[in-house]
């Protein structure tokens, strides 16, 4: 059993609900409280895809880690693929706000959620960061017009974990895949339960 897991739901006047957070605290019987969150970002309605997998939280929170998810709602489906992510980022980091996590997290996005990790990456501090299954290139995203290539410099740990093929496409493709600084985490199966055991791998070698 969580010792905690509080759910909220933002919203604005006169428009729908924004996004939904649930912060879980590790049960008392873990080995330890782990000092860094992670934060899990995604948008369900924008692309179901990108929903964090269960079994790797109910791990981390076996192993203490302190976990946050926030599904971001969809806005107006016209918004330009800049203007999108920008709202996501705005989103993600009120939600971040609000849960009051005491450090900046380890960021977790999977699939198109990644380039809203990678938004909020870009002018927001963050631990650590981990995308699974990233998209190869931003334009392989759901998005409305051409979102630029990001620039920010991966001068803190990063990890892309993706099975053998999606590996070889990003090391084609993606800018983070060929980067020195860039750990990659190859596995079998994204889901599996060896993927969340090998992240949690990298996390001790990075003393999170």
């Amino acid at each position: 059993m969580l010792r905690t897991m509080l759910q909220r739901g933002a919203s604005v006047p006169g428009r729908r609900r924004v996004f939904t957070s649930t912060l879980m605290q590790p049960p008392l019987k873990a080995p330890r409280l782990a000092p860094t969150p992670l934060a899990f970002v995604f948008s369900s309605a924008w692309d179901p895809a990108s929903a964090p997998i269960a079994s790797h939280i109910q791990h981390f929170l076996s192993l203490g880690y302190t976990c946050l998810t926030v599904d971001i709602a969809l806005p107006d489906a016209s918004m330009n693929a800049t203007s999108l992510m920008q709202y996501f980022d705005s989103e993600f980091n009120s939600a971040l706000k609000e849960s009051r996590v005491a450090l900046s997290p380890v960021v977790f996005a999977r699939a198109s959620a990644s380039l809203i990790a990678q938004t909020y990456i870009s002018s927001h501090p963050g631990q650590s960061l981990v995308l699974i299954s990233p998209p190869s290139c931003n334009d392989d995203a759901p998005l409305k017009g051409h979102l630029p290539d990001f620039n920010f410099e991966p001068l803190f740990p990063i990890a892309l974990v993706a099975t053998m093929s999606e590996m070889q496409v990003l090391k084609q493709r993606h800018r983070l895949a060929n980067d020195p600084n860039v750990d990659l985490l190859e596995v079998q199966s994204v889901e599996d339960k060896g993927t969340a055991t090998k992240i949690c791998e990298w996390f001790d070698e990075l003393g999170i």
